[in-house]
């Protein structure tokens, strides 16, 4: 790219574009794995990539790529496998997730006109805060975008069975073209639809809504795919009104369940959140019925007996709700390959049993899932094998996902869209005259044909097309080599799956838990849902700030391609560890563990320092035993005269570093000390042998001083025969309960230590009438779940149980609470700019609730949070949990107010 082009882009977009090679390599697919036999026919990697805002720039950038000929590609969620957000000749990819607001809600007309970037279930949440909710939305909502669903194709996804497909729920499209804007009406969509952006741009969408329901499922087991199809054959008959209506096989149901265990159990961290799920019947086909509370009375009772007339078994509400709760996440079996090969086409309904019979007769290792759409008219029908792409024979493998495609084109299916990959069946699943209007259209705004070259129009139409030899190839893969017989090829080239290994190529495999770590970043379902919360993203906002991104970057990593720099070296580090990720992640993946324990320690092995202020920090914890470089004799200055503890016993207290030497938080240690005390309880404490957690050795990738730090605590315990360790601290609680127990393991030392926080114990105290709430609290609050025992371990009941129960307080919700709760900002010190933007976004929700206090229980956010406020001139006050629960049983705190200063190490 010329120079002169990179100056105009950053006069445009500042520091919202990158020609960093990282952020490009990352932008360079999509959500597909694909072979390099593909993409070694192509230019995939991008010159540059850019953020826009608005329309405005957008319209800028269009017009400059025509004056200098420079080929742009849209990037919605980037979570579609057909090659649609894929560069074929380099150029700029053009990240829409910043144009991502509502532009109006129309409640008369039941519509929404929203930016491109906008993700389908962000719009439904804050549609549904206005009584209104999407008809329909795909099963990637958490990160498909509004523009992204339209520009893809195919349209078919939850509530598909009432409303058909997305372009028959459009009432307008903006498109941003060489040539100005156009504007597109119902009757054009076709120029728009399945298109990926070569025909213009989306700048805002127009869609219908309907109103906010309740959603009813009702899951049903069905033995044959015969009776299976049946019933949705007598729902169509029947008329039945229902909204959706999917289905899974049995290999699905077996291959999920085994997934989640896998995962569970592989580590490096078992996570409290991820809990096995209970059991669907084995051997069965499982489908799932969805319909509105208001329709209850007249769709149940015909629905349960369409069911059992065709052989099937209706489900427990409890496993119908599960089902229904897992609409997301059709991949988590992903977590096993560790990659896939994945197949979609629409096929008619009435033929699925057939169809499913000739595909297992041909792929017997063949996992499916599917949707249903008008009415039950038509079936999405998406098919995975299980493989391992680091393997040589992959590509070969890669050719039987053309048999399902094949067969459905015997029956009247075609494919579900075409983006990159499929152009060879373009005119089966678009029609040769419906491609030719848009070709015309497209020839009349774009006739230098910049707008995501390669795209939809074979060679036949599109004559300069970049991806002649990638539709030779699939040509091959879907003609020749099917009939040579792929699977013997694939045998003759060898190479046999890695299972949980790593090759000698990195420094990966010499750290603890590389194996693990080399397994979930090739397991990743690259389905960006752990964009949606994480911290460090939206804060920063380019792709390889998440952990798809990270994983991306890891697999060039590992397989010699790309190597750390300075930057990515500092994206590692710059982590929040809000663990949000690991809990929204398809596949199950430990990833702030995997960040803690792997990553941080091979970032610092390849020779990149983190912040020195953290630094700092785990060098006083490895030679003093706490971050702050403070004489272990010290540790004990926070109690006071009336506590009263043990020196060995079955409950023990653990204090914490920040509440042990910051005089701005010891109130939580004598807070939880006499709420001890008052349930007839006095906990061990270690005193000066209660050594630091361990939590900066985590944050810089001291790993081993962390293992050796952790055995002096672990050991200590052990001897005092502690059995229950509670925390005041969340961040302590998060690094003992999942750290500890991995590190004991690796030292062969044992550790059956039952880790609470404060706020479980204090919970249970009040419900077992150990504690009393008698005094009022007359005080308006809002509370703050902090990430390491919200997030990390699922703790968010208790806190509220116990404000409940104290008379006087009136607690209101911040926007966000609970798991989608924010973070604090606790890398404020680490990257003052990112972490003071974090402080300040939470402290405006918090003062937006009109709360005189926040109320949280950590010390770290404690703390954060009062420098946010000094700093920002906020009137609020920050108080723990147990200040307002010790008030209330009668027992004296120390009260703490903004007007006190606070010491901070």
């Amino acid at each position: 790219m010329k120079d002169i082009m990179k100056e105009r882009l950053l006069e445009i977009f500042q520091d919202r574009v990158a020609f960093h090679k990282i952020e490009r390599l990352v932008y360079s697919g999509d959500m597909g794995t694909l072979p390099e036999m593909i993409t070694n026919l192509i230019d995939n990697m991008p010159d540059a990539v850019v953020r826009p805002i608005n329309k405005q720039e957008l319209t800028e950038l269009v017009a400059l790529a025509g004056q200098e000929k420079i080929s742009l590609i849209p990037r919605g969620g980037g979570s579609a496998g057909y090659g649609g957000a894929v560069p074929t000749r380099g150029g700029i990819v053009i990240d829409f997730s910043g144009m991502n607001r509502i532009l109006n809600i129309d409640r008369a007309e039941h519509s929404v006109t929203v930016e491109p970037g906008m993700a389908m279930e962000a719009l439904d949440q804050a549609l549904r805060k206005e009584g209104l909710a999407l008809r329909l939305y795909p099963g990637s909502a958490i990160s498909a975008t509004v523009g992204g669903w339209l520009a893809n194709g195919g349209g078919i996804g939850i509530g598909s069975f009432e409303y058909g497909y997305f372009r028959d729920n459009v009432l307008e499209v903006e498109l941003v073209t060489p040539q100005g804007i156009k504007k597109i009406n119902p009757e054009q969509m076709e120029l728009v639809d399945a298109m990926a952006g070569t025909t213009g741009f989306i700048s805002n969408i127009t869609i219908l809504v309907r109103d906010d329901l309740k959603d009813m499922p009702m899951a049903a087991a069905f033995p044959t795919i015969e009776g299976l199809t049946k019933a949705f054959n007598k729902i169509r008959e029947e008329k039945l009104q229902l909204w959706e209506v999917s289905y899974k096989d049995m290999l699905n149901v077996e291959w999920s369940a085994r997934a989640e265990h896998d995962q569970h159990y592989k580590g490096p961290v078992i996570h409290e959140n991820n809990k096995e799920h209970i059991q669907f019947p084995v051997d069965k086909y499982i489908a799932t019925f969805v319909y509105p509370e208001n329709r209850q009375d007249e769709v149940k009772a015909q629905l349960s007996s369409i069911i059992q007339a065709t052989g099937g078994e209706v489900l427990s509400q409890e496993l119908a709700e599960l089902e229904w709760s897992e609409k997301y996440f059709g991949t988590r079996l992903k977590a096993i390959g560790p990659s896939t090969i994945p197949t979609e086409v629409v096929i008619p309904t009435n033929k699925l049993a057939d169809y499913v019979n000739t595909i297992k007769n041909k792929i017997p290792d063949l996992a499916f899932f599917g949707t249903l759409v008008e009415g039950g008219k038509e079936s999405a029908f998406m098919g995975y094998r299980l493989d391992d792409e680091r393997r040589r024979g992959f590509p070969l493998a890669f050719v039987k996902s053309f048999t399902p495609i094949q067969e459905a084109l015997k029956i009247g299916g075609r494919t579900y869209t075409v983006g990159m990959l499929l152009v060879n069946y373009a005119d089966q699943a678009l029609g040769r005259e419906r491609l030719n209007r848009a070709w015309q259209f497209k020839q009349s705004v774009d006739p230098d044909g910049i707008m995501n070259p390669g795209k939809v129009f074979p060679a036949s139409i599109d004559k300069k097309t970049p991806i002649k030899k990638i539709a030779f190839m699939t040509k091959m893969g879907a003609g020749k080599l099917q009939s040579l017989g792929a699977g013997v090829l694939d045998v003759m080239a060898g190479g046999k799956p890695q299972g949980l290994s790593i090759s000698d190529k990195s420094a990966l495999s010499k750290m603890p838990f590389g194996k693990e770590l080399a397994w979930d970043a090739f397991a990743c379902a690259s389905c960006g849902y752990c964009r949606s919360g994480c911290t460090e993203y939206h804060n920063i906002g380019w792709e390889s700030t998440s952990p798809r991104g990270k994983f991306k970057f890891l697999r060039a990593y590992i397989n010699g391609k790309i190597d750390f720099d300075e930057r990515m070296a500092e994206i590692i580090f710059a982590c929040s560890t809000c663990g949000k990720c690991d809990n929204i992640c398809q596949v199950r993946a430990s990833i702030d563990g995997h960040w803690s324990v792997t990553a941080r320690p091979l970032v610092w092995q390849s020779g990149f320092n983190p912040p020195a202020v953290i630094q700092g920090g785990a060098r006083n914890i490895a030679v003093g035993h706490n971050p702050g470089d403070f004489p272990q004799s010290e540790r004990v200055k926070w109690r006071t005269p009336d506590l009263k503890t043990s020196e060995e016993g079955e409950i023990g207290y653990f204090a914490g570093c920040n509440p042990s030497f910051n005089a701005g938080v010891r109130n939580l240690p004598v807070n939880a000390v006499r709420l001890f005390n008052k349930a007839g309880i006095e906990p061990v404490y270690m005193g000066s042998e209660e050594w630091c957690c361990g939590g900066a050795l985590f944050n810089v990738g001291c790993w081993e001083d962390a293992v050796e730090n952790g055995r002096h605590n672990i050991e200590e315990m052990n001897r005092r025969g502690i059995k229950t360790l509670v925390t005041s601290c969340s961040g302590c609680w998060a690094n003992i309960a999942h750290f500890y127990p991995v590190m004991a393991k690796k030292l062969g030392i044992p550790f059956d230590i039952e880790v609470k926080h404060i706020v479980q114990l204090s919970d249970q105290w009040i419900k077992e009438g150990k504690l009393k709430c008698k005094s009022a609290v007359e005080m308006q609050i809002t509370y703050h779940d902090p990430c390491h025992i919200g997030h990390a371990g699922g703790i968010f009941n208790e806190p509220r149980n116990i404000l409940a129960a104290i008379p006087g307080l009136k607690l209101t919700e911040m926007p966000r609470n609970r798991e989608n709760a924010a973070c604090c900002g606790r890398f404020l010190l680490r990257y003052p700019n990112y972490g003071m933007k974090i402080q300040m976004d939470r402290l405006n929700e918090a003062v937006g609730t009109g709360a005189q206090a926040l109320v949280t229980s950590c010390p770290t956010c404690e703390t954060d949070f009062r420098t946010g406020i000094k700093e920002s001139g906020a009137d609020l006050e920050v108080f723990d949990i147990t200040d307002m629960l010790c008030q209330s049983v009668g027992l004296p705190t120390l009260v703490m107010t903004k007007f006190m200063k606070y010491g901070v190490f």
